[in-house]
């Protein structure tokens, strides 16, 4: 039953969806473009100003975008959004478009013929807009936002006689160098002789604090327009209140209505909310036919007045000094306004109640009409049915058909008329017919719920693979028959065949195995068996203990238990011993698996054969022990075995000199002692010594690597490492460290461990940019030498980024002495 009900319920939606789409075309397309992001308070209370008209999906399609242009400023972000808006509305003509803020303005000046196909456009939330700017424009109208300085001064001094200076606090954006501006004109035309101005806002964030601070008692502080600070640190509204809240004692106001409360007072203030309130009732005149043409742009910006009660109490204003009509939030409410909903709820039920009795009245008078309906909505279900791409058909108790919808007529391809009042073996073969006759009986018989799988032989059609889902119906409390819907997983189920094939390939070639939570082995891959040399029924039921060889180090089986305990994914190189005792390495990622309730369900260790690369490293190390026992040419081999390696990668032996060159420089004006930037040198040639592992196809390859070969690349970091990380000489522990993260990037993207900012040694941060700055400038077998102004360019570019900013600086700062280095030893 309750799956007829889920299947009446969902063909009730499809065709609602259908009615509502159909009604959706007529309707006008409406689309809010805001200059900002939604979490912005202004843009908040705008988008709700326009919702005083917008509200009604019913009646309008509203589209609302945000462009989030005062944390994104880049040209890019405006051409990733042009080439968004384009793709997204390339099929939609807007009736009229409603934007926020002079960013979206702008956009809309430059694409709206592109893009929005010419809309009518009403703007809002535009500064200084000078009048017949927008001549061109023919299509455009709006209000402007303004900050009306004389009317806070007037204020201010209204509230606070006494005031001797009233600071004005704006940044350095574009908003607010033009409300600098006007105060600066308001400012020069004033008479206020007795009172001293003062423009605050180009300050660091430590610099804005202590001028906080230091605020006379008769002085006022007036905010105008400030999101960031000089040295970058961008605040939201509410960051700004709680700075004023913390470090200013004297009284506050502002023309924002973002942030009146908590610590400031109010003020004459450009209210959002009105902005967008004014600009969507001009849209609403556009949709209603009125031609843009005659409505003309508002320049007088709607401002109010706005206060928060708490601050007026605490700086002991009187409220009757306030202007008429004033906004005030936090005040107490008397008692009718407290229980106002209360009371005009118990009217309304009252009414209701009444209008109940009248409705009963009335519905007896309707009972006739509601038969008429009735008939009619049979014939709009069955309408609806029609549309459900299921087959769904009814049966009475003889196991005729007495309904079905178009679907189930194209599954058996036979039309409708031909199936009404027959039953199976009229329609079909004998035994796909004798097959559902036998299940139509067992449903009455239990009057539960059928639901099962069948192959069925269906004429002209072959062998189908099908599910029903069957209950009865009931006539006044009796069975009148039955209901079913076919679903054909035929499809499905060849998915299903071959989802099964490519788990057999893994099977085969994925070194794999599962256990419980107690460690015990619950399933082997049969890449594992292999490589193990035991059957699966040997390891099944057994723990990784029977792999034991005892060389695997403590710490590392520590952290591996600590890791997968934590519900955290384990990596790391495991020493295992197979049947016949032969030992073979494996990197292995064991990860913990949970079903959808987060119960734990097993884990699962999957494994790659590293046991020649082990062999490899072995080889290496046994080369770095000849190294140590030559003492007195330590310098000479650290040099000479870094020019091994490059010259594999067919690069010069005057590549490692100048990069050893660039490296003792740098660390000298970083500020490294000599000694320790004289090891740095001796040491760098060192910093691709792992490229000797890497074989030579992948090495000397004229051309882009693929994703495995880069992959194979990216490990002579580590092998490097490995190769050096055990000497106790200074020279190899600092080439060590070069060589591990040389590749590594300042903002975390590079490799081999994706290190971040000074947690990269400064030896690596050193290496990277010698390294790249002579491998930029020469002649590669992939690539020929950059110009220095492209290099330049790159690496100005990339400060912070790929390199260490202040060693950027220092290379820049001394450019003269790395060319010096690069001519001294240039390739012959």
């Amino acid at each position: 039953m309750r799956v007829f009900t889920s299947i009446k319920i969902l063909v009730l939606n499809l065709i609602f969806i259908s009615l509502i789409s159909s009604y959706l075309e007529a309707k006008p397309n409406v689309l809010l473009l805001h200059s900002y992001h939604p979490s912005s308070v202004w843009t908040t209370k705008v988008n709700d100003g326009m919702g005083t008209v917008f509200n009604n999906t019913s009646k309008y399609n509203i589209y609302i975008e945000y462009m989030d242009t005062k944390r994104h400023r880049s040209i890019k972000h405006f051409d990733n959004l042009k080439n968004i808006y384009e793709e997204k509305y390339k099929n939609i003509k807007f009736d009229v478009i409603v934007s926020s803020d002079d960013n979206a303005l702008n956009f809309l000046k430059k694409y709206n013929n592109k893009i929005f196909k010419n809309a009518p456009v009403v703007f809002c939330g535009v500064n200084n807009l000078k009048k017949g700017s927008l001549n061109d424009y023919k299509n455009f109208t709006g209000i402007t936002e303004e900050n009306d300085i004389i009317k806070n001064y007037q204020l201010i001094l209204k509230l606070h006689p006494n005031t001797k200076t009233i600071y004005n606090l704006v940044d350095t954006t574009i908003t607010g160098d033009s409300v600098k501006k006007l105060i600066i004109n308001t400012i020069n035309k004033s008479n206020y002789k007795d009172v001293k101005f003062e423009i605050i806002g180009d300050m660091t964030m430590s610099e804005l604090i202590k001028k906080f601070k230091s605020f006379p008692k008769d002085s006022v502080l007036l905010h105008s327009a400030y999101f960031k600070t000089k040295d970058e640190y961008y605040l939201e509204y509410s960051d700004l209140q709680d700075l004023l809240n913390q470090y200013v004692s004297v009284p506050t106001y502002t023309s924002a209505d973002q942030i009146v409360g908590v610590s400031v007072i109010g003020g004459y203030i450009v209210s959002g909310y009105e902005q967008g309130k004014t600009a969507a009732k001009m849209a609403e005149k556009i949709l209603n036919g009125i031609k843009i043409k005659n409505i003309p742009i508002v320049y007088d910006s709607p401002n109010i007045y706005f206060f928060d009660y708490n601050q007026i109490k605490k700086f002991n204003i009187k409220e009757d000094l306030l202007p008429t009509n004033s906004t005030i939030i936090n005040k107490e409410l008397s008692p009718l306004d407290l229980y106002f909903e209360e009371i005009l709820i118990t009217i309304i039920v009252f009414i209701l109640l009444i209008l109940y009795i009248i409705t009963l009245l009335i519905n007896i008078n309707k009972r006739k009409k509601a038969e008429i309906f009735i008939r009619k909505q049979l014939r709009f279900q069955q309408d609806l049915i029609d549309n459900v791409n299921t087959p769904i058909y009814y049966k009475n108790l003889k196991k005729e058909f007495i309904g079905c919808n178009k679907a189930f007529e194209k599954l058996i391809n036979i039309p409708k008329e031909n199936i009404i009042n027959k039953t199976a073996y009229d329609l079909t073969n004998l035994e796909t017919a004798k097959y559902l006759h036998e299940q139509d009986d067992m449903l009455l018989h239990t009057k539960k719920v059928q639901e099962y799988e069948s192959s069925l032989n269906i004429d002209g059609q072959g062998i189908k693979d099908l599910v029903f889902y069957k209950n009865l119906f009931y006539h006044d409390g009796e069975v009148g028959g039955i209901v079913g819907v076919i679903f054909d997983i035929t499809e499905s189920k060849a998915l299903t065949y071959e989802l099964n094939r490519t788990l057999v390939t893994v099977d085969k070639n994925v070194i794999i195995s599962k256990t419980d939570q107690h460690g015990k082995i619950i399933y082997v891959s049969k890449a594992f068996c292999e490589i193990s040399g035991y059957k699966e029924n040997e390891l099944i039921g057994k723990t990784h203990t029977v792999l034991t060889t005892g060389l695997i180090p403590n710490k590392t089986l520590e952290d591996l238990v600590q890791t997968i305990s934590n519900k955290q994914i384990w990596s790391g190189e495991l020493i295992n011993k197979s049947k016949n005792g032969k030992l073979f390495t494996l990197y292995t990622i064991i990860t913990p698996e949970y079903d959808k309730n987060g119960e734990f369900v097993n884990y699962t260790a999957i494994s790659q054969d590293i046991t020649a690369k082990k062999q490899i490293e072995q080889a290496k190390n046994e080369i770095e022990k000849l190294n140590i026992e030559i003492k007195d040419t330590q310098k000479e081999v650290v040099f000479r075995m870094g020019a091994i390696a490059e010259a594999r990668s067919k690069e010069t032996g005057q590549h490692v000199k100048r990069v050893a060159e660039y490296s003792k420089l740098l660390a000298l004006h970083y500020g490294l002692e000599e000694e320790e930037a004289e090891i740095l040198k001796q040491a760098s040639p060192m910093h691709d010594i792992g490229k000797v592992a890497i074989p030579d196809n992948i090495l000397k390859k004229p051309g882009k690597l693929t994703e495995e070969e880069f992959e194979i690349m990216k490990t002579h970091t580590t092998i490097g490492y490995e190769m050096l990380r055990t000497s106790t000489r200074p020279i190899l522990k600092t080439a060590a460290i070069v060589a591990f993260e040389h590749q590594e990037k300042y903002d975390g993207s590079g490799y081999p461990r994706g290190l971040k900012g000074e947690n990269i040694h400064i030896y690596g941060r050193i290496s990277a940019l010698a390294d790249v700055f002579d491998a930029l400038g020469s002649d590669r077998c992939y690539k020929k030498a950059w110009e220095d102004e492209k290099i330049f360019k790159l690496f100005k570019e990339e400060k912070g980024k790929h390199f260490d900013p202040k060693l950027i600086d220092i290379f820049f700062e001394h450019l003269d002495e790395f060319l010096e280095i690069r001519e001294k030893f240039k390739d012959e």
